[in-house]
């Protein structure tokens, strides 16, 4: 079965026709009226269009506040940062000159300490050097003693 394409056609005409209407003019009071009635549709666009301007406007300025505020607590928050890094890194070059001082003073005791062993150590083993000599001398002039007494006493079995 064929759909004949003249009925779509007509429709689409029929239903045309029925949006098209026809105006008469207006007569005095409707001008008026009309007039009337787009100047209070161009006030509250205008109304509108203000209002709408003011609301971005106080929105826009509301955001740049809250902008400025994030920007400060993260400028704060990053020299409290810096701050807190600053000191921490004095605290650790303060700790390093301390162990640093500590460290020389160890050595410089541990200098003292040995410079005062080596001159006790020269005291004593002059001490001793001493005592030997004396010791060494004694025995010698004990042995030049003795040998001058067999000296003598040879000399004297000599005589008789």
């Amino acid at each position: 079965m064929q759909i004949s394409k003249f009925f779509p056609v007509v429709c689409a005409a029929a239903l045309s026709v029925g949006f098209i209407t026809a105006r008469a003019d207006d007569n005095p009071t409707q001008a008026a009226a009309r007039a009337a009635l787009e100047e209070t549709t161009r006030n509250l666009d205008t109304q509108q269009v203000d209002k709408a301007a003011a609301e971005p406007k106080a929105k826009a300025d509301q955001q740049k506040a809250a902008a400025e505020l994030k920007a400060k607590k993260e400028a704060d928050k990053k020299t409290a940062e810096q701050a807190q890094a600053k000191a921490k890194a004095d605290k650790a070059a303060a700790e390093a000159k301390a162990k640093a001082d500590q460290q020389k003073a160890a050595a410089e005791l541990k200098v003292k300490k040995e410079a005062e062993q080596a001159q006790a150590k020269a005291k004593v083993d002059k001490a001793a050097a001493e005592a030997k000599a004396k010791q060494t001398a004694a025995e010698a002039k004990a042995k030049a003693d003795q040998q001058k007494a067999a000296a003598e006493l040879k000399a004297k079995k000599e005589a008789e």
